[in-house]
């Protein structure tokens, strides 16, 4: 059995004037097809990087949009999603993380929260 190469990541959640987050489009290879994600700006924390580095820094690889380092991520594209549309969605693509219109519903709701929200594991 493969081993996980698990890290920690941070990831922003970028909403427009009409409360849509901003996601970028995975496109994950694996061996039997290629896996489609949704999932906020960001990416791995490196060693000695504090979080908000980490999140300065992917946020500048992605939003800011430098190709290169954006086809080394898998990122293929980006799209504004309203939660209705999260939430409604029955397609093949995933989102990360799966149960992703929860913490937007509440975020929506309550605004933004004091201090970051772990997701996941």
């Amino acid at each position: 059995m493969p081993s996980l190469n698990l890290r920690h990541a941070v990831r922003a959640i970028v909403l427009d004037d009409h409360d849509r987050i901003l996601l970028c489009r995975l496109a994950l290879p694996k061996p039997a097809g290629t896996t489609i994600v949704w999932a906020a700006p960001g990416g791995g924390v490196e060693p000695g990087e504090t979080p908000l580095a980490a999140l300065r820094r992917e946020l500048d690889e992605e939003v800011g949009l430098a190709v290169e380092e954006l086809a080394a991520e898998h990122i293929d594209g980006f799209r504004w999603w309203a939660l209705q549309e999260i939430a409604g969605y029955r397609g093949p693509e995933l989102f990360s993380p799966r149960d992703l219109a929860t913490p937007l519903a509440g975020l929506l709701a309550g605004g933004p929260p004091a201090r970051p929200v772990r997701l996941g594991l």
